[in-house]
């Protein structure tokens, strides 16, 4: 597995276990970050979006995938720009 296939893999555990926190522990993780605990279901909802993407990360990671590489490249470098802009507009701390 060359290095850009290990970073994917890497990603792709994270955004496993994430997912698999939002989705089964998310009443008890956060209070821990200072977020108000939520009975509303769209917690639980994105902790299942997370672990079908990485199921998508994992899997291309594996085969060595390299189109997979290419085409979240673009949202690798968004994801920066779009978290100053909800820290500009005053969306986020």
């Amino acid at each position: 597995m060359n290095s850009i296939n290990k970073s994917i893999f890497v990603f792709g555990l994270y955004s496993l276990s994430m997912g698999m926190v939002l989705l089964f522990l998310a009443i008890l993780v956060l209070p821990m970050v200072g977020l108000p605990i939520s009975k509303e279901p769209w917690l639980h909802l994105l902790g299942f979006v997370l672990i079908s993407s990485s199921f998508y990360y994992l899997r291309s990671a594996l085969k060595g995938n390299i189109d997979f590489a290419r085409y979240i490249l673009h949202t690798r470098l968004f994801a920066p720009l779009v978290v100053i802009f909800l820290i500009g507009t005053g969306k986020a701390d």
